[in-house]
């Protein structure tokens, strides 16, 4: 069974498409969407047509990866990028994340995304969401449990290793 391609602010997330294309859909309200499969008939996302468009404009088709970045609610501000691409800057729309206030930032090139960057936040967006089930779980049951940053890097590398055969 497919899992659907959930899409969260201002993160990317990365897919790799089966297919050069979407089909095209009619959505629950009735509007025009488009249906991908992606990462080899594991997943299934439902986008918009301006989202699209952005896929189409990159050129990219079956098993290149792509990162969507959703920006709100209106998928015309949303982003569709390219590993190892230079990245447009956000829609002006869109404010900017603040600058974390304990490490000043420098000008820097944007970093490279690898498939290996790309197979950790996979992970770690999966050892999240795992977490925040659990806790979410927990409490319903009158158990509560938290989760700490290095929990989830653990979460994160057992998934790793167990995809590696390790």
């Amino acid at each position: 069974m497919r899992e659907k391609v959930k899409f969260s602010e201002r993160v990317p997330t990365f897919v790799k498409l089966d297919f050069n294309d979407g089909t095209q859909v009619e959505s629950r309200n009735g509007d025009t969407q488009y249906q991908y499969t992606v990462d080899d008939d594991k997943g299934i996302m439902y986008i918009d047509p301006p989202v699209r468009d952005r896929i189409q404009a990159l050129g990219v088709g079956a098993g290149d990866v792509i990162g969507i970045v959703k920006n709100g609610a209106d998928p015309r501000n949303w982003q569709v990028i390219r590993p190892g691409a230079a990245q447009p800057a956000a829609p002006a729309a869109v404010p900017a994340q603040p600058a974390p206030v304990s490490r000043p930032r420098t000008p820097a090139q944007p970093a490279e995304i690898t498939p290996a960057s790309v197979e950790l936040f996979a992970a770690l967006k999966s050892a999240v969401d795992a977490a925040l089930e659990a806790e979410r779980y927990a409490a319903m049951n009158a158990h509560p449990i938290t989760f700490s940053a290095e929990d989830i890097r653990t979460m994160a590398n057992s998934i790793i290793c167990r995809k590696a055969g390790r």
